[in-house]
């Protein structure tokens, strides 16, 4: 427990020198964001001892009560949360920053370079931030739902497009249905 503890806090050290920068970044607003975790690390006695104290609660609920995992990430601005002070859109952003700050450490601690899924990141977004987001998206590959597709990501030679529309109407056309050739058109996705 206490070595998770450990990383969990280096990991919350890490995040709070990098996320304000990051989401300055993809939103273009300057914000000092805070990030903790809740509850705090205990000494290897006190773990023992709490372990003990909630032992037979765990076995009737079926889950453990102690512990580094109980620990909720708490992110703040001006010293309120970030749920409470910001927008959707902000709040999206504070995400998709969590997001890159998280993958950004993982590159750095395991050494390679992970895939990034990002899942409707877009809709809240303004056509702006949904530019700058996807001007900072990092070099690595990157799976990105959405369900219009922004101009500036057509513009780009990296990216591919699938059309899940499509990938439908081909299985619907192997059960006899006549479609034209346009619409068969399935196009690769990867960005």
């Amino acid at each position: 427990s206490l070595t998770i503890w450990r990383y969990r806090f280096q990991l919350a050290d890490y995040l709070n020198t990098h996320l304000s920068i990051i989401y300055q970044s993809i939103s273009g607003e300057e914000k000092k964001l805070f990030v903790k975790l809740s509850g705090g690390m205990m000494e290897k006695e006190e773990v023992k001892k709490a372990i003990e104290n909630v032992s037979h609660q765990e076995k009737r609920y079926g889950y453990t009560l102690v512990g580094p995992h109980r620990d909720d990430l708490i992110i703040e601005v001006d010293g309120h949360s970030v749920v409470n002070s910001m927008s959707q859109g902000q709040i999206r952003n504070v995400v998709v920053s969590l997001k890159l700050a998280t993958l950004d450490y993982l590159e750095k601690v395991t050494k390679e370079k992970p895939i990034m899924l990002l899942d409707e990141v877009l809709s809240e977004l303004d056509e702006k931030r949904q530019e700058l987001l996807l001007k900072n998206l990092p070099n690595v590959q990157t799976l990105l739902t959405c369900t219009f597709v922004p101009d500036v990501l057509r513009k780009r030679s990296n990216v591919h497009l699938l059309d899940l529309r499509t990938i439908l109407e081909s299985e619907e056309l192997k059960d006899g249905e006549d479609f034209s050739e346009e619409e068969q058109l399935i196009e690769e996705a990867t960005v």
